[in-house]
């Protein structure tokens, strides 16, 4: 096994990771690429792969900005802050 064969391993894992983000919002940890595929060449067997990856990789990107933009904006949140009365999930009958 290459080192690009471990990277592009653990490269399909952190897609994983920040998919779970998107799903569950756990935060993945470490950074790629790792230090020992920079500067080695991508063998031409794992360019496929590689081409996958990356393509995955811009699903999720999408999908991040998608639900980005679904997000209410500072403005929007504060103007439903405002209409929301005070206390207004207690009891009067205390």
């Amino acid at each position: 096994m290459t080192v690009w064969s471990v990277a592009l391993d653990d490269f399909e894992h952190r897609l994983d990771q920040f998919h779970a983000v998107l799903d569950e919002g756990t935060p993945p940890a470490g950074l790629w690429p790792p230090a020992d595929v920079i500067g080695v060449p991508l063998p031409p067997e794992l360019a496929d792969r590689a081409r996958a990856l990356l393509e995955r990789a811009r699903q999720v990107e999408g999908e991040l900005l998608r639900r980005r933009a679904e997000l209410p904006t500072p403005r929007q949140s504060a103007v439903r802050r405002r209409r929301t009365p005070a206390f207004s999930s207690f009891s009067a009958d205390l």
